[in-house]
């Protein structure tokens, strides 16, 4: 910052402007780059550049010295009206009422960061409310109140705070990572896969984006590519306990499934009528992310005996959940239930695919249904549990 200084007090200002862009280059944010960059374009008269910089500086400092030159140079623009921002349209009117409620807007969004604290976060929702309401421009309060949501279990709210984060700050790497949690604890790995794949974009040096990518490349059954997740993260920091752990259960998860699935091949060549290990084949490929290849078995299994609960059961949880073909998972389902009607783990996938598929009514009227015969299935009154606080 010293050189920026001093190439301004030598007057050479297109030097400086060179500097000071490469600098935010890397560093965007620079509260102080920002403000040379103002300087700049104030001394070569171009003060409605140099009040654009001073508004962006404010977004990351409250400094009182950014504040007083924004009023300054405002004092000095009477008839500038309006002054674009970014991706928003403000008023001179409306900067002035910013600058002067700084005191106000910075009050009420530090008592939500104070009850984000304190995991009080409804309470801080309507903090970062009030202080949207004083200004909607400023990412920060749609980030923390999108966090908020995001704890509270309340994923779609989450993602539409995230989205305007996205909007106002596209290059915001924080709210790419969030957003893709969202989207797995949704179930939607996949779309979540390109939010991580975004936030890479910008910053591939960043670990949290391989630990989010990674456990959605896990549930999707994608070992080999959450394994190159975890590896890159050890890459970056060899001293991620976490990830290591991760790395070693699922390298010996898809070793040992492997070899049970060589094993049951062999069984099968000697065996190839048993339709038992047809459908343990299918159950291996399964666990090993070969999804196609597990269906492939349950079909041959179907195909010789259309009766079997449990390959009906599996099809539908792979088509259900998986491939998100919620139809022809429930019909699949519906058909190992005709089959074994008080099966538990039946009734209850059911309704999961009904959940995952965002269909979260109907998946509440199937619970309900299902407790109203069998009052005391466990698994059943947590899984409606679930569905209840999504619905909040």
């Amino acid at each position: 910052m010293e050189e920026f200084r001093q190439l301004i007090e030598k007057s050479k200002h297109e030097e400086a402007m060179n500097e000071i862009n490469k600098y935010l280059k890397t560093d965007p944010n620079s509260t102080e780059a920002l403000y040379y960059k103002a300087k700049v374009f104030e001394l070569k008269g171009d003060l409605k550049n140099a009040v654009n910089c001073l508004y962006e500086a404010s977004k990351y400092s409250n400094s009182t010295k950014i504040k007083q030159n924004l009023e300054r140079l405002l004092s000095s623009l009477p008839d500038y009206d309006p002054i674009k921002f970014g991706k928003g349209i403000i008023t001179e009117k409306k900067f002035r009422e910013l600058t002067t409620m700084s005191v106000e807007y910075s009050k009420l969004y530090d008592q939500g960061n104070n009850f984000f604290d304190l995991g009080i976060y409804p309470k801080a929702i309507g903090c970062y409310d009030k202080a949207i309401d004083l200004f909607s421009e400023d990412f920060r309060s749609w980030c923390n109140k999108g966090v908020s949501h995001q704890f509270l279990g309340q994923y779609e709210e989450a993602i539409k705070c995230y989205d305007k984060v996205l909007e106002l700050k596209p290059d915001f790497v924080k709210s790419w990572i969030d957003k893709g949690a969202c989207l797995g604890y949704l179930h939607e790995y996949e779309k979540g896969i390109e939010c991580y794949n975004r936030a890479k974009d910008l910053d591939p040096k960043e670990p949290n984006i391989y630990h989010g990518r990674g456990a959605s490349y896990a549930r999707l059954g994608k070992f080999k590519e959450a394994i190159k997740d975890y590896d890159t993260i050890l890459n970056l920091n060899p001293n991620d306990n976490q990830a290591r752990q991760v790395k070693i259960k699922l390298t010996q998860h898809l070793r040992k499934n492997k070899e049970e699935v060589e094993k049951i091949t062999d069984l099968l060549k000697k065996n190839p009528n048993n339709l038992n290990l047809m459908t343990d084949l299918g159950k291996g490929y399964a666990r090993i992310g070969q999804l196609e290849k597990a269906i492939e078995y349950f079909d041959k299994v179907l195909k010789n005996n259309p009766k079997s609960p449990e390959a009906w059961k599996m099809k539908g949880l792979i088509l259900g959940q998986t491939f998100k073909k919620c139809k022809e998972g429930i019909e699949c389902l519906d058909k190992a239930l005709k089959l074994d009607p008080d099966n538990e783990e039946y009734l209850l996938i059911k309704g999961e695919i009904l959940g995952y598929n965002k269909k979260h009514q109907e998946a509440l009227e199937w619970y309900n249904k299902v407790l109203m015969k069998n009052p005391t299935f466990k698994r059943i009154i947590k899984a409606r549990q679930i569905e209840l606080e999504r619905g909040k």
